[in-house]
C-alpha cells in the first residue's frame, strides 16, 4: 500500500515537472539563461520548483496581457498618422475642438 501511494505521488510530481518544463521552454518572454535556471529549479526542487515556475509564468502572462490591453484599439490609431506625431483620431479630436 505504501509503495502504491509513493508511486502515485512520484508519478504526479514527474508529470507536474514535465508540464512545467514544457511551459518554460515555450515561454517567449524569458531569455535562455532564465529558462535554464527555471528548468534547473524545477528538477532540483521537484514540487516546489515546478509550482514556483508555473506561478512565475502565469504572472508573466497576466502582465503581458495587461500591457497589450493598453495599446490602441482603433485601426486608424495604429495604421495612420496625420501630422507630426499625431494619430488620425487625435488630429480629429483637435480639429473638432477648433470648429
Amino acid at each position: 500500500m505504501v509503495i502504491t501511494v509513493a508511486s502515485v505521488l512520484f508519478c504526479a510530481v514527474a508529470v507536474l515537472n514535465i508540464w512545467a518544463t514544457f511551459r518554460i521552454i515555450c515561454d517567449d518572454l524569458s531569455s535562455r539563461l532564465q529558462k535554464a535556471a527555471q528548468i534547473a529549479l524545477v528538477w532540483l526542487a521537484p514540487l516546489l520548483g515546478a509550482l514556483l515556475a508555473i506561478h512565475l509564468l502565469r504572472q508573466n502572462e497576466i502582465s503581458s496581457a495587461r500591457a497589450n490591453s493598453e495599446k490602441p484599439t482603433q485601426i486608424e490609431d495604429v495604421a495612420f498618422t496625420n501630422g507630426p506625431g499625431l494619430t488620425y483620431s487625435e488630429r480629429s479630436a483637435i480639429d473638432s475642438e477648433h470648429e
